[in-house]
C-alpha cells in the first residue's frame, strides 16, 4: 500500500510540475516598448497567485498592472530566477501587462575605505550632475544605489563618486530604468 501511495504522489508531483512549466512557457510575455517588461520576463496567473519569471541575463524591477487599474508593488527579480509570486490571481482581476518599475538599482563593487561613502549622479531626474544621491553600504566592497522615479525603460547616463566629491574615472555608465546594473568603477 505504501508503494501505491508513493507512486501516486510522485505522479501527482510530476504532473503538477509539467502543468506549471507548460503554463509558464505559454504565458503571454510582455513586449519591451513603452515601459513594458522585456519579453524575457513572463508571467502566469492562477486564481490565487500571479507569478513572474525572469529568464533575462540582467536583473529587473517589475510590477503588474491589472485590467481594473490596480497595480502590484514593484518587485526586484534577479536574472534567471524561477517563478516568484508577485501578486494576486484571477480572484483579484486579470493582468493587463507587466511593466518595468520606475526604479533602478546600481550595485557598485568597490571598497572606498572606512568612513567613506558612495554617491550616484546622473542626467535623469531625480538624479542630477550637481548633487549626488547617497548609496547604502551592503559589504566592505558593495554599495547599493537605488533610484526611484526614473520612468521604466528610460535610458540614462550616470557616474558614481566617493563622498560625492571624487568622480569615478572613464566614460559615463549607461543605465536603463527598471533594470539592475553591476559596476566595478575605478577612481
Amino acid at each position: 500500500m505504501t508503494r501505491r501511495i508513493t507512486r501516486t504522489m510522485a505522479a501527482l508531483g510530476t504532473g503538477l510540475a509539467t502543468l506549471l512549466g507548460a503554463a509558464l512557457a505559454t504565458a503571454s510575455p510582455a513586449s519591451a516598448d513603452d515601459g513594458a517588461a522585456p519579453s524575457c520576463v513572463s508571467y502566469y496567473q492562477s486564481y490565487r497567485y500571479l507569478q513572474a519569471e525572469n529568464t533575462c541575463d540582467y536583473d529587473v524591477h517589475v510590477y503588474a498592472r491589472y485590467v481594473n487599474g490596480a497595480e502590484t508593488t514593484p518587485i526586484y527579480l534577479k536574472a534567471h530566477t524561477s517563478p516568484t509570486t508577485i501578486g494576486s490571481g484571477y480572484g483579484f482581476s486579470d493582468v493587463q501587462s507587466l511593466r518595468l518599475a520606475a526604479k533602478v538599482t546600481v550595485w557598485v563593487h568597490y571598497n572606498v575605505g572606512y568612513g567613506n561613502n558612495v554617491a550616484i549622479r546622473g542626467d535623469a531626474s531625480p538624479l542630477s550632475w550637481s548633487t549626488g544621491q547617497a548609496c547604502v553600504n551592503r559589504a566592505a566592497d558593495l554599495w547599493e544605489c537605488t533610484v526611484s522615479g526614473i520612468p521604466g525603460g528610460t535610458t540614462f547616463q550616470y557616474k558614481v563618486l566617493i563622498n560625492d566629491t571624487t568622480w569615478s574615472t572613464g566614460s559615463n555608465y549607461t543605465g536603463v530604468s527598471g533594470h539592475g546594473h553591476d559596476i566595478t568603477p575605478s577612481f
